[in-house]
């Protein structure tokens, strides 16, 4: 199983969900039926991402990660606002901006719980840790 990686997306559908929203994905999917050389095309894919503050607005650019499932349709969840639309972050009802460390260790913690889905391993994630300091 390939390791999962972010993905980004445009908010297409708000508001309408409690701390839910629709995202539209653009994916490149090869050509079946011409089967050439650069015979890709773009498909759209859309996904429902559990947004757990509740700020995203229809127009913005998010970077989503595919995780536990939070609901019956619910696989993904936010990471960050890649690109606001409109009004700013810091104006919206209900935006606290999270401290540095704090993606971080929520990640480590959903990493125990989950880590034989996700495919990675304890000898793994200690590799990478130490990659990265």
């Amino acid at each position: 199983m390939p390791p999962l990686k972010p993905l980004i997306g445009t908010v297409t559908v708000a508001a309408r969900m409690a701390k839910t929203v629709k995202v539209r994905i653009m994916r490149q999917v090869w050509n079946n039926h011409i089967r050439k050389e650069q015979q890709y095309f773009v498909r759209p894919t859309s996904i429902l991402v559990h947004d757990a503050r509740d700020i995203l607005v229809e127009g913005d650019v998010v970077r989503v990660m595919p995780g536990v499932r939070s609901s019956k349709s619910v696989r993904h969840r936010l990471l960050d606002v890649v690109t606001p639309f409109g009004t700013r972050l810091e104006d919206r009802e209900g935006y606290v901006p999270e401290p540095e460390g704090a993606v971080e260790a929520e990640s480590s913690a959903e990493a125990g719980e989950g880590e034989a889905r996700r495919g990675m391993g304890k000898v793994k994630r200690l590799v990478e840790s130490r990659r990265r300091a």
